[in-house]
């Protein structure tokens, strides 16, 4: 049985997860297709659903803080609202945001840097999640 906690954490880690594999996967097409395809440098029309999306989820992840009796759950909701500092480079800094895209797509050992704090923050978000599925056993 899983809670909305639960399943935040496990599609937030496979995402984090997922994208490294295929980053590995990839190698330099995946760079090609960040900086030529992901992040154009006219803002993509993309950008402003999944801002508008990240802000929604975390509106609604606070919600559910203050509606369930998840034991913990603010810090899913906090980790989560993190998330809009990128949403907020990316709406109101894009070209800002662009910059620092290529600059660490341009630096191997920042790449590698960003790379392992995300799979390292995602296991996090794994480990948090199984503690959330757990609260729900003991019930």
């Amino acid at each position: 049985m899983l809670n909305y906690f639960s399943c935040l954490c496990f599609i937030w880690a496979a995402v984090g997860l997922g994208s490294r594999l295929l980053i590995v996967r990839l190698g330099e097409r995946w760079k090609d297709w960040e900086e030529h395809s992901a992040y154009t440098e006219s803002r993509p029309k993309w950008l402003y659903a999944a801002d508008l999306l990240a802000v929604a989820v975390v509106a609604f992840t606070w919600y559910m803080v203050w509606k369930t009796e998840i034991t913990g759950a603010w810090i899913a909701a906090l980790l989560l609202s993190l998330v809009l500092i990128k949403v907020c480079a990316q709406m109101y800094r894009y070209n800002s945001f662009r910059k620092f895209i290529q600059r660490v797509l341009g630096d191997r050992k920042l790449f590698r840097a960003v790379n392992w704090s995300v799979g390292g923050f995602s296991a996090v978000v794994l480990a948090l999640g199984v503690y959330y599925m757990l609260q729900l056993i003991r019930v």
